[in-house]
């Protein structure tokens, strides 16, 4: 079985650490794993100044030209869709924003899988905090969002090399086209929708295999893959930035391997103690109030003033503290 991994990337970006980071993870728990990075000839040449840590982490890099007309989330997803036609032999695609945790064998997925993913968010998407996001985008394509009642995330893929697995690769690099094309250029929107086509040809993985840190506390003592989703530069371009708590979603850590071109301690410590490298945060139960108004109109209301119009948010703050002395005779 093979490891991939597709990255775009220049300097402008963190996605290359953030690689360096989970390359390194990989090969410290599977010295033998046969590992793939799937790249754009751009990337290919801002890549060649990590060449050293990519030949000792023993890492084929695959180049795959691609129009210089789109943009680089385009590219990466194209070069995504394209994973199955590139490699040959079962294989398991890695987000790059991962961290590994442990050894990863063939014997891991049982011979009925022809293509295993987790669900995104670990949940049905009756109770997706996203369902009204994913339904938007589902208006738009055309394309069903789960196949009975499954809505997988795509951070983690295992496929094997048959013909089930093949088709449903095609159909969905196919369904990706047409979602361009009708506003929508995610990845996992099509990718669903190609499930649904397939007949839920996607058997559900345990939600070990890919940790999403924002929702996925209950796996992490047992994490195969820890997936934390990103991360996201507060700058002029990303005013509502959302950075996730884990250790390697820091400027800092990234910068120092930027400008090292290669692992850091400090990286390092996380790829050792991966499941504790966590900031501090406060933990909002799914079955609680707090968590249902995080994800209401009036929440992004609040989000907005807060950004935009912070001098009237902090005024409309200390009315309502008065009011709410008031109220409960408390601050």
């Amino acid at each position: 079985m093979k490891f991939v991994y597709v990255l775009v990337s220049n300097d402008k970006d963190y996605y290359t650490e953030e690689f360096v980071i989970s390359l390194c993870s990989l090969r410290k728990h599977n010295p033998e794993a046969d590992i793939v990075v799937i790249v754009d000839e751009e990337t290919k040449l801002h890549l060649d100044k990590y060449c050293k840590f990519i030949s000792q982490m023993r890492c084929r890099v695959i180049v795959k030209r691609l129009s210089k007309s789109i943009s680089n989330k385009q590219k990466s997803r194209f070069l995504k869709i394209s994973i199955r036609e590139m490699i040959k032999g079962d294989f398991l695609y890695i987000d790059i924003d991962t961290v590994v945790t442990t050894t990863i064998d063939d014997s891991d997925f049982p011979d009925y899988i022809s293509v295993g993913m987790v669900l995104d968010h670990h949940t049905m998407l009756d109770s997706h905090c996203k369902k009204k996001f994913l339904e938007y985008n589902s208006r738009k394509t055309g394309y069903k969002i789960s196949y009975n009642g499954k809505h997988f995330n795509g951070g983690v893929i295992f496929s094997r090399d048959d013909e089930s697995a093949r088709e449903f690769w095609k159909e969905w690099k196919q369904l990706y086209k047409k979602s361009i094309s009708r506003g929508v250029d995610l990845d996992q929107s099509a990718l669903n929708y190609a499930n649904y086509i397939c007949k839920g040809i996607v058997d559900e993985l345990d939600g070990t295999w890919n940790v999403q840190v924002d929702c996925g506390l209950r796996y992490i003592s047992e994490a195969k893959i820890i997936h934390y989703l990103g991360y996201q530069p507060k700058d002029k371009y990303n005013k509502y930035y959302t950075n996730l708590p884990f250790n390697v979603c820091d400027k800092k850590i990234l910068e120092k391997i930027k400008e090292n071109r290669s692992m850091t301690s400090e990286a390092m410590e996380v790829i050792n103690n991966p499941k504790s490298a966590f900031k501090n945060v406060i933990i909002i139960p799914d079955d609680s109030i707090g968590y249902e108004l995080i994800f209401t109109n009036h929440f992004r209301i609040l989000k907005y003033l807060y950004v935009n119009f912070n001098t009237a948010f902090n005024m409309l703050e200390k009315v309502y503290e008065k009011i709410f002395v008031k109220l409960f005779d408390r601050p």
